[in-house]
């Protein structure tokens, strides 16, 4: 039952890029994915995930109440940011569950308000619009195992990717679940470790030649993830540098991406 589903997805995936005039890929492990499926790899060229050419608004970026807020909290102590999630469905086949990997990254934030910093966690996912997922429920939900809750501090308000990116901008480092987080705080400059439960963060930890920053979920629930962050927080002065020549040539890459596809469509029109 599952390898005629698995070959019939095939062929279909077979025919819609066969069809395509191009298939842009963000990462290298998907193409590598492709190859193993015998999935035609002909039209694919090679793009980066377009959360890189989000705008940091330097000259004219006016933060909201919110923002400010959260910038005056971040102010009075060393931050470190995090995003979780709800799990499934990917917690059978990591064979774990959402318990575990809520009480697995308690301890990660315990450890790092131990070391002296303050933990944010904010959520890139929220039940607007009849989304059936909302990232602040299990930020919430953590809070019963942490140790110094006042010094935990979980993100209420509905945020877009620039007010994100200025909070994350502001944090030492940001530990996300959701890969779209980690982008974005890198993107702004704050170095990140993505935590990945599919291939997708790997692959693009592996593309920005970061590849140590993607930790596989494994990590986290087995409690080595902890030391990971404590050794990221202390390895900052040479982090930083290498992740803003690293985020520059992917951006530069993007803008490459962008406008080659506009001026296809261009010509087609």
């Amino acid at each position: 039952m599952v390898r005629s589903r698995i070959r019939s997805l095939t062929k279909l995936a077979n025919y819609v890029f066969g069809h395509a005039k191009s298939l842009i890929l963000r990462e290298t492990v998907s193409l590598e994915l492709m190859k193993q499926s015998q999935i035609d790899t002909s039209k694919v060229e090679q793009g980066v995930d377009t959360a890189w050419l989000v705008a940091q608004h330097e000259e004219d970026f006016v933060p909201g109440y919110a923002v400010k807020h959260w910038l005056g909290v971040i102010a009075g102590k060393k931050t470190v940011a995090i995003t979780l999630r709800e799990l499934a469905p990917f917690d059978k086949r990591l064979g774990t569950t959402q318990e575990a990997y809520e009480k697995a990254f308690a301890e990660v934030v315990n450890r790092t308000i131990e070391q002296g910093y303050q933990v944010l966690a904010l959520s890139t996912c929220t039940g607007i619009d009849s989304y059936n997922k909302d990232d602040r429920m299990v930020a919430l939900n953590i809070r019963q195992y942490i140790k110094q809750p006042d010094d935990y501090h979980v993100v209420m308000d509905e945020l877009n990717d620039l007010e994100m990116g200025k909070i994350f901008a502001a944090c030492e480092l940001t530990v996300g679940t959701r890969l779209h987080s980690a982008i974005i705080s890198m993107n702004f400059g704050t170095p990140a470790i993505a935590i990945n439960y599919e291939h997708k963060s790997a692959g693009i930890m592996q593309q920005l030649g970061m590849p140590e920053m993607a930790i596989d979920i494994r990590q986290l629930l087995d409690g080595s993830l902890q030391g990971v962050v404590a050794d990221v927080l202390g390895q900052l002065p040479t982090i930083n540098p290498r992740l803003a020549t690293a985020v520059s040539a992917e951006r530069a890459n993007g803008m490459k991406m962008v406008e080659s596809v506009l001026e296809r469509v261009k010509e087609g029109t």
